[in-house]
């Protein structure tokens, strides 16, 4: 099995990256790409956990690209070095994430909660603070009696808290995975909520703006849309990638590392 999308708790992913890598190898993973949100923290550590326990580690990012509905994410995958454009964009995002939730602790604490932010930081141990780390926090604090009803009612798309993240131009964020000498793949594109024609039209704008792979295969995708993808990808001439976007065993628990749906294992073959 490989897995091209998984994060770990250098953003909001629940394991550690080198515990991660090391969960990967136990459940039979030969291939891995850590692809943490807005951050590049967690490769050096996967890296060495991946070649103590001998598997093909791909250095990988997931940058949060402007998009004016649904959500518009970019994986850059196989990043030879970490250039000076990549770290720059990096910083923006962060500032852009810092103000979002400085908006959603003020609406949290509109609505009645005691929550207190310099407690929430330290329950986090992170500096790449998303939504998955409130909805975890109202979990331990007993607000909710499970992370995945904390984020359904409060913290997803529509909810209560929900407070629209800031992303990067997408040409800017192409260039800074280029910069770096990645690749860049457009990651979950039924995630951007557009029609399939819609869809089909921007990829030949996507094609010249330097995106090279499609991500068709992915767990939040229905299996009729992954296929569908695949073949739009082999049309346009874009490479084709797979990710179960592993975030840990307690989140997201549809999401199996190795598989892009229910039991459906991640293969080479998948692929082609």
């Amino acid at each position: 099995m490989i897995d091209l999308h998984t994060h770990s708790s250098a953003s909001d992913g629940e394991l550690s990256p080198g515990d991660l890598v090391n969960f990967a190898a136990d459940s039979g993973i030969t291939a891995l790409a850590l692809t943490d949100h807005n951050t590049v923290s967690g490769l050096e550590e996967a890296k060495i956990a991946a070649a103590n326990r001998g598997i093909k580690f791909i250095p990988g990012i997931e940058l949060n690209i402007d998009w004016p509905k649904g959500e518009f994410h970019l994986l850059g995958l196989d990043l030879q070095e970490i250039s000076p454009k990549m770290e720059e964009l990096i910083s923006e995002i962060h500032g852009y994430r810092d103000k979002r939730n400085a908006k959603i602790t003020s609406l949290i604490q509109a609505g009645g909660f005691d929550f207190d932010f310099e407690e929430f930081k330290e329950f986090c141990k992170t500096q790449c603070i998303g939504r998955p780390h409130f909805a975890r926090f109202f979990e331990m604090k007993g607000w909710t009696s499970s992370y995945q009803k904390a984020f359904d009612k409060f913290f997803a798309m529509g909810k209560p808290f929900y407070v629209k993240n800031g992303g990067c131009p997408l040409l800017r964020g192409i260039d800074a995975i280029k910069s770096c000498g990645g690749k860049a793949v457009l990651a979950h594109p039924m995630s951007l909520y557009i029609s399939r024609s819609a869809l089909e039209q921007l990829c030949l704008k996507f094609k010249d703006d330097g995106i090279e792979g499609l991500e068709a295969f992915h767990s939040g995708a229905k299996r009729n849309d992954c296929f569908w993808l695949k073949s739009l990808a082999e049309k346009y001439n874009f490479f084709v990638t797979a990710g179960s976007d592993f975030h840990g065993t307690s989140l997201r628990r549809d999401r199996k590392i190795g598989c892009w749906g229910e039991d459906r294992e991640i293969t080479v073959d998948l692929l082609k």
